[in-house]
């Protein structure tokens, strides 16, 4: 299978199997060894789960990193995401929406209705800083060994082996970077927000068990605290700190992150001051 791996430089399967069909059993066969996790850490697994690299720009100082994966860890990817989506889910928690059909709409949706339907609230939104590339390979694994066993050899092929490297190109200067991730899933992978989502896991359930009146709703790693103000608070430092423990922090402050949203045409005169105290507070506790 090493072989064929490093035989596989063209990724225009599309193209082959137009004109080899019979080559369906051979991909599938070698996809299936993958997701097995029957690759020995060496040459043939360096080269199945080294990238190509894109960095999107994201402003004047900051970019996000793409990865395109190689076409057969993609296939094996998105086969296993698929076929085990509603135990993913279900270990995930209620709280998790990605992967759920209509998602992001639920979550805006809901938010949206109950701040409407009692002004009193407030939800406080929470980003972390290039999460999926931070987010450490032992609380993925964990969780997966202990509640999801059948993604383990998939999972210990990706993050239990040697780091796996993203080449980034720049074909204006010629300058080629080698990363090597000691941390995260590669972001832009097929498998990647499963595996991210299984890592948080665990930190969302305690949140939800210690802050029972507050609703924490999440897309991937943006987290949605609904609540009133002071148990919102509370909820997004245990989510803070919790966060860290797993290699996860809180991008910088700004008008859309880490802060504190409400209709606050209809608050009090106390109400309003009391929300805008806390949001200096969680202004502080997100940048200290």
């Amino acid at each position: 299978s090493e072989m064929c791996i490093r035989d596989s430089s063209n990724d225009h399967f599309q193209d082959i199997l137009k004109l080899h069909p019979a080559a369906i059993h051979d991909i599938m066969t070698l996809c299936n060894l993958i997701a097995i996790g029957s690759l020995y850490d060496g040459p043939g697994r360096a080269q199945l789960v080294q990238g190509k690299g894109t960095a999107l720009i994201k402003t004047a100082v900051d970019c996000r990193p793409i990865v395109t994966e190689h076409p057969y860890l993609k296939y094996t990817g998105h086969a296993l995401v698929v076929k085990y989506g509603p135990d993913i889910s279900i270990v995930c928690g209620k709280e998790q929406f990605m992967g759920a059909s209509v998602g992001c709409e639920i979550v805006a949706h809901l938010i949206r209705n109950r701040l409407e339907a009692d002004p009193s609230l407030v939800v406080g939104k929470v980003d972390c800083k290039n999460a999926f590339n931070a987010i450490h390979k032992e609380p993925i694994l964990d969780v997966i060994r202990d509640e999801l066993p059948v993604l383990l050899p998939f999972a210990e092929l990706l993050l239990s082996m040697a780091p796996i490297h993203t080449i980034y190109h720049n074909n204006r200067t010629k300058d080629t970077i080698v990363h090597s991730m000691n941390q995260g899933t590669p972001q832009g992978g097929s498998a990647s927000s499963a595996l991210f989502n299984l890592g948080q896991s665990r930190s969302i359930r305690e949140a939800s068990r210690l802050h029972p009146h507050v609703t924490i709703m999440l897309i991937a790693d943006d987290t949605h605290v609904l609540g009133h103000p002071e148990e919102v608070i509370a909820a997004i430092k245990t989510i803070r700190t919790l966060y860290s423990r797993i290699g996860l922090t809180l991008a910088a402050t700004t008008a859309s992150k880490n802060v504190i949203f409400g209709l606050g045409l209809q608050y009090t005169d106390a109400q309003r001051l009391r929300v805008s105290k806390l949001v200096v507070l969680l202004l502080v506790t997100t940048t200290s």
